[in-house]
C-alpha cells in the first residue's frame, strides 16, 4: 500500500488500531474519502510540509511505543522514494489540552507568568523542565533573549538534551533577540510588541504546533532606549490579550537588576508568579482596568 507523503486516518480510533500501526500494519487505515479536510504542519521529521488529519481518540492509554494519549492525534508518514516508507514515524501527538508543568506545579488556564530570579543558573534550573516538556510534546518554543547571550542560551539548551540545530531547522525552536522584538527600530513600542506577541502565538498554530511556549528575558527594559519606561503599562495591557490564548508566556526578571518599586509593579501585573523557584497564584495581581487607572493617576501626579 503506497502512502507517499499523505496520511490516512482511522475513524473511530482504538488502542488496538494504534498498536497495529506501530507494528507497521497499515491495513487498518481508512481511505482519505472518510477523512476530514487536511491541515498543513511543519514536522520535526524533516523541513517539508505534510498533510495530516486529526481526530479525537477514545482510548485510555497508549502502549507499545505508539505514544502518549492526547486530545488530538495525527497519523502521518514520510515519502522516502517510490512506494517506500523508511519506517513507521506516524504518530504525531498534538497535546493542546495536556497539563503544562512549570516550576513544580501544573499551570492553570491563566498563563501570563512573571518569573523572578537572582541569577541565570537559577533561571535555567527552574525553567529547564518546562522547556524540555514542550520540546518533547512537539510544541513551539519561542525564546527572546539578549543578542549577546543567544549562543550561550543555545548551549544551555543543548546541555539540557535539546538538539537546537534540528529544532531551529524544523521551526520548532526560535531564538530571537531583543532587536527582533521589544527593541525593533531601536526603541520600545507597546502596541507594536503586543501585536508581535499575538502574531507569534497565532503563527505557531498556523505552522501546526499545538502550543507555543514563549519565554522572554525582560532586561531590555534596562537599556537606554526610548519607550522602555512603559514596561509596566505594557505588562498590564498584555492581560487584555493573553487570556484569548492557551499558550504560556513567561516574562523573566533578574531581581538583582530591577529596583524594588519596578519589581513590585511587575508583580502586580501578572496573574501568576515564580518566586523561589516555585509557581504560585499571585494574590497581589491587579486586573488591567484597575491597574491602568492607578498608573495613570501616578503619572499625572508626576
Amino acid at each position: 500500500m503506497e502512502l507517499g507523503a499523505r496520511a490516512y486516518m482511522v475513524k473511530p480510533p482504538t488502542q488496538d488500531v494504534l498498536c497495529a500501526i506501530a507494528r507497521g500494519d497499515w491495513s487498518v487505515l481508512a481511505p482519505p474519502a472518510q477523512i476530514s479536510a487536511p491541515r498543513v504542519v511543519r514536522t520535526d521529521i524533516d523541513n517539508s510540509y505534510k498533510s495530516f488529519w486529526t481526530y479525537q481518540p477514545h482510548f485510555p492509554s497508549a502502549q507499545n511505543g505508539v505514544g502518549t494519549p492526547s486530545d488530538s492525534v495525527a497519523i502521518m508518514c514520510l515519502k522516502c522514494g517510490p512506494s517506500i516508507i523508511r519506517k513507521v514515524v506516524c504518530i504525531l501527538t498534538l497535546m493542546q489540552k495536556q497539563t503544562v508543568h512549570l516550576a513544580g506545579r501544573a499551570l492553570g488556564p491563566v498563563r501570563h507568568v512573571c518569573a523572578f530570579f537572582h541569577n541565570k543558573e537559577e533561571e535555567y534550573e527552574t525553567l529547564s523542565g518546562f522547556i524540555r516538556e514542550g520540546m518533547e510534546r512537539r510544541e513551539k518554543a519561542f525564546h527572546i533573549v539578549d543578542a549577546r547571550c543567544c549562543d550561550q542560551h543555545r548551549a544551555r539548551l543543548q546541555r539540557e538534551g535539546i538538539d537546537t540545530i534540528a529544532a531551529e531547522s524544523s521551526g520548532q525552536l526560535k531564538v530571537a533577540c531583543w532587536e527582533d522584538a521589544y527593541l525593533q527600530e531601536g526603541h520600545f513600542n507597546q502596541d507594536r510588541q503586543i501585536r508581535l506577541i499575538q502574531s507569534v502565538l497565532e503563527k505557531g498554530k498556523e505552522e501546526g504546533f499545538p502550543l507555543t511556549r514563549l519565554i522572554a528575558n525582560m532586561e531590555w527594559a534596562l537599556e537606554e532606549k526610548a519607550g522602555v519606561e512603559d514596561i509596566v503599562e505594557y505588562e498590564s495591557r498584555l492581560n487584555y490579550v493573553l487570556p484569548k490564548y492557551e499558550d504560556p508566556v513567561i516574562c523573566t526578571y533578574d531581581l538583582s537588576r530591577f529596583n524594588a518599586g519596578v519589581a513590585m509593579d511587575i508583580l502586580r501585573t501578572h496573574p501568576s508568579v515564580i518566586i523561589g523557584g516555585v509557581l504560585q497564584d499571585n494574590p497581589l495581581y491587579v486586573p488591567p482596568d484597575e491597574f491602568l487607572i492607578e498608573l495613570g493617576r501616578r503619572q499625572s501626579r508626576n
